[in-house]
């Protein structure tokens, strides 16, 4: 291994804030950060959560989300510097509520990889349309049935296909496809697993372990 590649690997690493009391310190610390780079990748839809691009209220919004102790982040850096972020809460499992890149070749590679760590670890799922959703399209993110989006979400929504759906999100309306492994809640002992490893009989889902009990 060369020594250059050697050292890059050495300056790039992942943290679990929100997972990891240790990294919990970088919320505060790189919020300025995360919050650029949330605010330019969703500029080109014209703005994060429905919020217009560059205005107070949007800015409001990340941070919200940012500084929400609820909320999970992974985030990457470089040298030092963030380079990707991704938003999760406690929704069903694990839900990617936003998700972005300093742009850099590093950044998008970071990304990647924890798209795809996600994906293999069925561990969380989201809504998504655009660049985004070819992306985690091609790392394996499993189709979420459109008729399931709107219990999942929690919002009204209105299917398009099997696969789609449309919502409103601020004053607009936005088409999106759930993608990944949503968790659902075993009705007897409350814990969460994917909805393939459940049993639903009667009106109940049951994990193997009550029925094995």
């Amino acid at each position: 291994m060369k020594l250059k590649t050697f050292k890059s690997i050495l300056s790039e690493t992942v943290y679990s804030i929100g997972l990891n009391p240790k990294h919990e310190h970088l919320r505060k610390k790189h919020s300025e950060e995360i919050h650029n780079i949330l605010q330019s990748s969703y500029a080109s839809i014209g703005g994060y959560a429905g919020h217009k691009s560059g205005s107070k209220n949007e800015r409001d919004a990340i941070m919200a989300d940012v500084h929400n102790p609820e909320h999970k982040l992974k985030l990457t850096r470089h040298d030092g510097k963030v380079t990707s972020v991704i938003v999760y809460k406690d929704k069903y499992g694990r839900k990617l509520i936003s998700a972005g890149t300093d742009g850099t070749s590093h950044g998008k590679t970071h990304l990647k990889n924890v798209l795809k760590d996600d994906s293999k670890m069925e561990r969380a799922w989201g809504e998504f349309s655009g660049p985004l959703k070819a992306v985690v399209g091609k790392l394996g993110w499993k189709q979420i049935k459109s008729s399931r989006m709107g219990k999942l979400t929690g919002k009204d929504i209105k299917q398009v296909s099997d696969t789609e759906y449309s919502r409103k999100i601020g004053d607009k309306d936005f088409v999106k496809s759930g993608m990944g492994v949503a968790q659902e809640q075993c009705d007897v002992c409350g814990s969460q697993h994917p909805r393939n490893k459940l049993l639903f009989a009667e009106g109940f889902h049951v994990c193997d372990s009550c029925l094995d009990s």
